[in-house]
Formats: C-alpha cells, sequence, structure tokens
C-alpha cells in the first residue's frame, strides 16, 4: 500500500530538483566577453536569461498585437459602414412609409368619428380638425433638408396617431359599455323559474275569454302555473307600482321600471313579495301566481312597455337571453 505514495514522493522530488535547477540555470544568466586588441583584461557583460526570453517574447508579440488591432478596426469600420448603407436606405423609404402613415390614420380616424356618430355624441368640429393635421405642412425652414423634414413629418403624424387611437380605444370602450348596460337593462326571458309553466294566451287580438264576440287586444303575454308559483323579475330595476288589492282588471300586480325607459308588468298575482321603492335583481321573486282580478284560471299576465308607446310584443323578449 506504502508503495505507490513512495513512487509519487520520489516523483514530486524529482521535479522539485528539476525546477530549483532551472531556477539556477535563468538566473545565471548568460555571459559575453568583450576582447580588447590590448592586452587589457577583457570585459564581461552577464544577462540573465529571463531577460532574453523576455525580449525574444516582446519581438514576437508586438508585431502579433499591431496586427490583431488592425483587423479589428477594419472590422470595425465595415459594421459601421453597414449600419450607415442601413440608414441610407431607410431614410430613402421615408416617403413611403410616411405615405402609408397617413393612410392609416385617417382611416383610425374614420372609424372613431363612426364610434362618435352611434354614440350620439359627434363633435364634426373636432373631427374636421384632425382631418386638417394630416394636411398641416411642417416649418419648411428646418436645417435637416428634405429627409429632414420627412422625418418630422413621421413624428408628427406618429403623435397624431398615438392620440387618435387613445381616443379611438376610449370611444371603443365606451360603447361597448352602453351596449353591455342596454342588454343588462333590457327585459329577457320568462317571468316564470326554468321549467315552471307554459304560454297560455300570446299578445295581440284574440277571442274575449268572457264570450265578448268581437274579441279583444291582448297587451301582453299570459303564462300558466300551478298556484302561488313564484313569479321573477325579468331585468334589473326598481318596483314603481303595485296594487295589494283585488281590483277589477289586473287584481294585485307588480309594475317594475328598468331604466332606459322600460317597463314590465306581473298581474293577476296571489300575493306580493315586494314594496314600491324596492331594487329587485333579474330573477328574482317579486310575487306568487295566482288569479285575482279578470282572470279564467291561474296564469301570470306578463307586460312589456317602452316609455309611453303602446305595450311590445313580449315574445323577442322572452326567447331571447
Amino acid at each position: 500500500m506504502n508503495s505507490p505514495i513512495l513512487a509519487l514522493r520520489i516523483f514530486w522530488d524529482r521535479l522539485g530538483k528539476r525546477l530549483a535547477q532551472k531556477k539556477r540555470q535563468g538566473w545565471s544568466g548568460i555571459t559575453i566577453l568583450i576582447l580588447r586588441d590590448t592586452a587589457e583584461e577583457p570585459v564581461r557583460v552577464r544577462i540573465n536569461q529571463y531577460v532574453v526570453y523576455f525580449a525574444m517574447l516582446m519581438v514576437v508579440a508586438l508585431p502579433l498585437a499591431s496586427a490583431g488591432v488592425t483587423i479589428l478596426r477594419h472590422v470595425k469600420e465595415e459594421r459601421a459602414f453597414e449600419k450607415l448603407e442601413d440608414r441610407k436606405s431607410l431614410l430613402m423609404n421615408v416617403p413611403m412609409i410616411l405615405a402609408e402613415r397617413k393612410q392609416l390614420l385617417r382611416s383610425a380616424r374614420t372609424q372613431v368619428f363612426a364610434f362618435q356618430s352611434q354614440l350620439d355624441n359627434r363633435d364634426d368640429k373636432l373631427f374636421a380638425t384632425w382631418m386638417d393635421s394630416l394636411t398641416e405642412e411642417p416649418d419648411r425652414r428646418s436645417p435637416e433638408g428634405i429627409v429632414g423634414l420627412d422625418i418630422e413629418d413621421l413624428q408628427r403624424v406618429r403623435r397624431s396617431a398615438e392620440n387618435t387611437l387613445s381616443d379611438g380605444a376610449y370611444h371603443a370602450i365606451r360603447l361597448f359599455w352602453h351596449r353591455i348596460s342596454i342588454y343588462h337593462l333590457t327585459p329577457r326571458g320568462r317571468p316564470l323559474l326554468t321549467g315552471i309553466g307554459f304560454i297560455s294566451s300570446g299578445f295581440g287580438q284574440r277571442p274575449d275569454p268572457f264570450g265578448n264576440p268581437t274579441g279583444e287586444t291582448h297587451t301582453g303575454m299570459d303564462f300558466a302555473a300551478a298556484p302561488k308559483s313564484p313569479i321573477v323579475a325579468t331585468s334589473p330595476g326598481v318596483v314603481m307600482q303595485v296594487s295589494k288589492s283585488d281590483r277589477p282588471g289586473y287584481g294585485l300586480f307588480v309594475r317594475i321600471h328598468h331604466g332606459l325607459g322600460y317597463t314590465t308588468l306581473y298581474a293577476h298575482c296571489d300575493s306580493l313579495l315586494v314594496n314600491v321603492g324596492d331594487r329587485v335583481q333579474r330573477g328574482q321573486p317579486i310575487a306568487l301566481l295566482g288569479r285575482t282580478g279578470r282572470a279564467t284560471g291561474h296564469h301570470v299576465h306578463y307586460e312589456v312597455r317602452f316609455g309611453d308607446d303602446k305595450a311590445i310584443d313580449p315574445l323577442e323578449y322572452v326567447t331571447a337571453r
């Protein structure tokens, strides 16, 4: 087991001796004798070997370093020339890019104007100012020449485009929000819970269930179901009218205002679950189904009105989701 360690130690000792010998030889240097014509003793000049090696290294390294610096400088000049050519070609394309950006900006502003028109908030003066800004000429006293003028014009169009797109995004979001609000407030669906009841009478002219030979105009839709089935609001709103006494006609009823001019009526109720001023949500029970008032069976009479106009056929709202 000691033989590998012993061999390693012997190798290490020999290596140390050789390095020490090389060190002594290096520092011993080289002696140069300068002989004279006279009989005087020659001049001895002793030069260290490491100094000689260093001088030889400098003789070789300096030309190589100089060549490397020259090559790097040449490469940098080539890259700078390529960049200059690329910028030159880009500057030559500036007029074409500028014309394209102007066309895109004009199209974007036209769309913004369309948004404003749909919102009934059209500002013709503002739109005319926008369109005029596309034809505004930059200052011709600019010292950069034609290319400089084109770049200034392109920067101006870019700033104007950013403003236009910001304004366009605002109007788009505003229009989207208005449409969401309208959809949210519009009465939709049936005044009964899903799977309960059926349509027993439609909207419009119909035979009089009480025997009048001339018939009658039905201003809503009737949904028949089991007595005391929950009647639910078809849209969020505020209760604007209730009748808690059994009167001829609608009997006990609830009328809800939903905003944007829409109102709904739920008549012939057995009992009411809300009062005037209460806020209700879509699908919230507001009454129980009955047959109060002028009714031949248990059902809810459901009406949809818009402002002071005549009643609207609820079928298009019943089938909407």
